[in-house]
């Protein structure tokens, strides 16, 4: 079964890369059911799943996307080793739809946690000037931190460089 998901993955994947999203949506779920059935709790079903949420939120929904996000966020946070790279993940992704849908607070709230543990496990730059990127924008989305979005603006500049 493992197998099928994966292969219903990567036909979402290609769907997915030609635009077309509502294919890929269907053959990304249809691997994700498998995955939830027989090897749940997993990082596979987490990617999965994620999968599904990008597809919701490339089709421009939303609030799908979150819930979609949300459901391996939680996953990862109760199964897999506390701070690794795939919850830093799963909060950025779960930030970038509440970002979307105007809940700043909540956004920023992810987006610090996942700049935390990527600050730790992933000395990556382009990924912690990208985060810093985001949590820059929600502070200016805010309204009034104009001061701490210019820090992170900053700090995702020098990472640039």
């Amino acid at each position: 079964k493992f197998l099928l998901a994966k292969t219903y993955s990567i036909i979402g994947e290609i769907f997915s890369r030609a635009g077309n999203y509502k294919m890929a949506l269907d053959y990304h779920s249809l691997g994700c059911e498998i995955y939830t059935k027989y090897c749940p709790k997993t990082i596979t079903y987490s990617c999965s799943a994620s999968n599904v949420g990008l597809i919701l939120y490339k089709m421009g929904k939303f609030e799908s996307a979150y819930q979609q996000y949300l459901k391996p966020a939680l996953e990862v946070e109760k199964t897999a080793i506390p701070n690794t790279l795939d919850l830093a993940d799963s909060y950025s992704n779960v930030g970038e739809v509440l970002f979307r849908l105007e809940r700043y607070d909540e956004a920023l709230s992810n987006f610090q946690r996942a700049l935390e543990l990527k600050s730790i496990y992933d000395k990556d730059s382009l990924n912690l000037c990208k985060t810093h990127g985001d949590i820059g924008w929600t502070y200016h989305r805010l309204g009034n931190e104009e001061e701490k979005a210019q820090e992170h603006f900053s700090r995702a500049i020098d990472l640039e460089e």
